[in-house]
């Protein structure tokens, strides 16, 4: 919205679409509610259409977001596509047809925490390089160093540990 790059969503909960409304933004976002693992749904949001810029599938659903990156291919192979896979597994696939993008949240999230925990100041600069052109830059709390408890030990967590343990933090699960 920022960079005024219209969108189109294509969402099967129905409550999350008339959400949309009361975010603010510049334009009417255009919505359905539908599953996008369904080629002829991703059609009708416009996925073969000449103005399309690529896609992105970043539902909670690896499955899902491997079917999207799937029909992109096939139905627009030239589009990129960005796909949130939370799993080794489904990242290999998806990058197996060509998926151009993929981002594994916690992972990424892992790996930012311990740059910003080790080189502050080249974490401000990335965020600053990759962020929303016209977005201030506004200073951050650097996260504290030293010894790391951490509550939970799922996807998240495990993600959590090797990306701190990576970078000589000591952690305690």
């Amino acid at each position: 919205d920022q960079l005024g790059i219209r969108a189109v969503v294509v969402e099967i909960e129905e409550a999350r679409v008339s959400q949309l409304d009361l975010h603010g933004h510049s334009a009417d976002i255009p919505a359905l509610v539908a599953d996008a693992r369904q080629p002829e749904i991703l059609k009708l949001a416009g996925l073969t259409h000449r103005c399309c810029l690529g896609v992105i599938a970043l539902t909670n659903d690896d499955d899902a977001n491997l079917a999207i990156a799937i029909c992109a291919r096939l139905l627009a192979p030239a589009l990129p596509a960005l796909c949130r896979a939370e799993t080794a597994e489904t990242a290999t696939n998806m990058a197996s047809f060509g998926t151009r993008h993929i981002i594994n949240p916690f992972d990424k999230f892992g790996r930012y925490l311990a740059l910003a925990l080790n080189a502050p100041a080249a974490y401000h600069l990335l965020e600053w390089l990759t962020g929303v052109p016209g977005t201030l830059v506004v200073p951050h709390r650097d996260p504290p160093r030293g010894h790391w408890l951490l509550c939970g030990y799922g996807r998240f967590g495990k993600a959590m540990v090797s990306a701190l343990e990576q970078e000589g933090v000591l952690v305690t699960i």
